[in-house]
Order: structure tokens, then sequence, then C-alpha cells
């Protein structure tokens, strides 16, 4: 399956609107099957594993919409890119028993399943659709927490397999704040490539060409377009950075602003231009890590 074809099809699924806006049944078990995928899962997930944890997401994130898995698990044939298994193709709205007694399975195609597995690229533009489309309210970091899709809210995705930053609340302690032993791993970075991109654009940031002044001089960040942390595992160098002020490294990694294919900087929540990225002959940016980024922001143009 092209990506495109997988794409469009995520983007004209069917959704039901009553009273309360569109349903989120059918978005919510693409999410959590996507999750499964990251997770190296099996392509089909039996009904009973369906109707317990996608009838949980539905509770808990579905608003006033019922709870009921059974018609996502079966409606999700007509997108093109969902099977479902057990069950005769023309049997409609099958009840939980019959899917049940049918030992009914359902997920992604197996060409949907591939690509998705396969390509990173394919898979952070689904996610970045599905956010941006049908989750854009509400609590996405629990959500998809939930779904182990998570790294896929920042730019710089996990880069730690343990969370070590977890703060011990200590009430009416005085002196020096006490520490935690923590395991887990980072990325390693060259610290090479963040001086050259730093001494390429002078410490100002290429966003708002602004300079942040300390004792010692100027100070900037370096920031990976496509983070080098899980899930999107890019690489460290000099094509796949920004020279960014601290507040404009917060809101590019919090997907709060992005860079069009016209070098343009935009704010993700209405496309209104924040200003030309700022460019140095000396630092070649490759594109293709400005347009994953842009995916990540639901920016699949």
């Amino acid at each position: 399956m092209a990506e495109k074809a997988l794409l469009h099809a995520i983007a004209k699924i069917r959704t039901h609107t009553g009273s309360g806006g569109p349903s989120p049944h059918k978005p919510l078990a693409l999410l959590w099957s996507i999750g499964r995928v990251a997770a190296k899962e099996k392509r089909l997930a039996p009904w009973s594993v369906f109707e317990r944890e996608v009838g949980k997401l539905l509770a808990d994130f579905g608003g006033t919409s019922h709870v009921t898995p059974h018609y996502p698990f079966t409606r999700l044939r007509g997108s093109g890119v969902w099977e479902v298994q057990g069950i005769h193709a023309d049997a409609q709205d099958p009840s939980p028993a019959a899917l049940l007694e049918a030992d009914a399975k359902a997920g992604f195609t197996d060409d949907a399943d591939q690509l998705l597995r396969t390509s990173r690229r394919a898979r952070a533009k689904a996610v970045g659709l599905l956010r941006a489309k049908y989750f854009a309210d509400g609590d996405q970091r629990l959500l998809f927490e939930r779904v182990g899709l998570d790294g896929y809210l920042t730019a710089s995705g996990r880069t730690e397999d343990n969370a070590d930053a977890r703060a011990t609340k200590v009430i009416g302690a005085a002196g020096p704040v006490p520490r935690q032993a923590t395991s887990g791993t980072r990325p390693v970075r060259d610290p090479g490539n963040v001086r050259d991109v730093k001494r390429w654009h002078g410490d100002l940031c290429q966003v708002c060409g602004e300079p942040l002044e300390v004792l010692l001089g100027r100070y900037s960040e370096a920031a990976h377009i496509q983070g080098i942390g899980s899930p999107h595992d890019g690489p460290d160098t000099t094509a796949n950075m920004l020279c960014l002020c601290p507040n404009h490294h917060r809101q590019f990694d919090g997907l709060g602003i992005y860079v069009d294919a016209q070098w343009e900087v935009r704010r993700t929540k209405d496309d209104s231009s924040v200003s030309q990225l700022r460019r140095d002959h000396r630092h070649r940016i490759d594109a293709g890590y400005v347009e994953y980024h842009r995916m990540l922001c639901g920016k699949n143009g």
C-alpha cells in the first residue's frame, strides 16, 4: 500500500456525529491499533482483547459517546485499511456475543500493517494526522501514553528508557534538594556538531534572531529536527539541527511551531506566520527532516 493511500483512508474515515460532536470510536480504534504495531504485537487482535482495551479507551476518552467497541471493530472494514476475520463480510453490526462466539479478529490489512511497521515516516504521518484531526482537544498526553504513542507528542521523542526526571516531593525540607538514584539511557550527542551549528548562527535563534545574553556571552540551543529519541530515531548530524533560543526550542519540540516547505515558520494551531527561518550557507539543513517534524504537527501537505 502506498503511503498516500493509507493517509487518505485515515483522513476520510466516516465518523458518526451526534449531539456531542463526531464519535471517537473509529479514530480511537485506529490509534490503539497503531500502538500495537509500534509495540510489535500481532497484526490482528482477538475480539476479547479489542473489547477490553478499546472499551476502556472509549469509557475514558469517548466523552458522551456510548461504550460500544463492537461498532468500530466491524465498521472500519469500509475504510479500506481494516480487516475482520471470523465473520461473514455481509454481517451488519454483529453483537459482542456473536463476535466472541465466532472468535473474530480484526486489525489493519496486511499491506497497511506492513507499511506502518516498516516505514517510520508513514507511522509518524498517520499518528500526526489522527492527533490533529480527531484529538485536537482533550488530554492528548494521557491518551497517547495509554496507547504507547506518547513519543509522538514531542519532536525529541523519548530520550530515556526510564523516566529519571521524576521529582521526589519533600514537604518542608531545608537545604540541598534530595537526590534520587536512577537508571536509564540517553542518546550520545556529538558536541562538535552542536558547536558548529551555534557558531554558524552566532548563537542567534533561527526563528526570532534575538540574542540571549548571559554572563559569558550569548546562549542558544542546538535542537534536533527529527528527534534522536524513540520513536523518531533521527541522526545526530548538523543537517538535522536548528539553532534556537530556549523559548522557540520548547515550542518546536512541543510541536507548537513548524517550518513549511518554503522555510516559513508557522504556528501549528492556525498556520499563521511567525517568521522566515534564518539560514546560513554553511548550515545545510535536510528538508526531509523538516518535513518529518511537519508531519508530527499534522501538516501532511
